[in-house]
């Protein structure tokens, strides 16, 4: 008679070979990151930072021309982020392997909505969205460029911590 017991552990074994074993486990795993970006010393606020994952299907397990979605941050008052994968159902983190890190400057201004957003959108959402903008904070500029260094990095199984720095205009 096989009880619950007894089946649990006729699933455990292959489950426990499985991940002991090259090329077994998802190929889009993901890892949590977090890290810091400084221009000149001081933080990067307001700023974004995106981990593009880099098409290296023999290093990955990841089919050729799928190195998975990429993922992105808002750079906090104090310049630090935490990674979130880009899609339908965010989730926190980037996939493991090579990235390309790219950055882009915090917007001049508050932000608004452009005239294509408003066609589609309700005059409710419209006013929603406005009052969402309205509260984003406002940085000042930075006197550093989108260069960003390093410009490539390997998020690993496990939590990921980098520092990056901005290169001066």
């Amino acid at each position: 008679m096989n009880g619950p017991r007894t089946c649990a552990r006729a699933w455990l074994w292959p489950a426990i070979a499985c991940t002991s074993l090259v090329g077994c486990g998802d190929p889009f795993q993901t890892a949590p990151v977090r890290g810091r970006v400084t221009c000149q010393g001081k933080p990067a606020a307001g700023a974004t930072i995106e981990f593009r994952p880099i098409d290296a299907p023999g290093a990955t397990g990841r089919p050729q021309g799928n190195p998975g979605k990429p993922s992105t941050a808002v750079l906090g008052p104090d310049g630090t982020f935490t990674l979130v994968l880009v899609g339908l159902q965010p989730a926190e983190g980037a996939v493991t392997g090579r990235h390309r890190v790219l950055f882009k400057l915090p917007p001049r201004g508050q932000r608004k909505l452009s005239a294509d957003d408003r066609a589609v959108m309700s005059p409710a959402e419209i006013k929603e969205w406005e009052e969402k903008l309205a509260r984003e904070p406002v940085y000042p500029p930075l006197p550093c460029g989108p260069n960003i260094s390093p410009g490539e990095v390997t998020v690993k199984p496990g939590d990921n911590e980098f520092e990056f720095t901005l290169q001066p205009n």
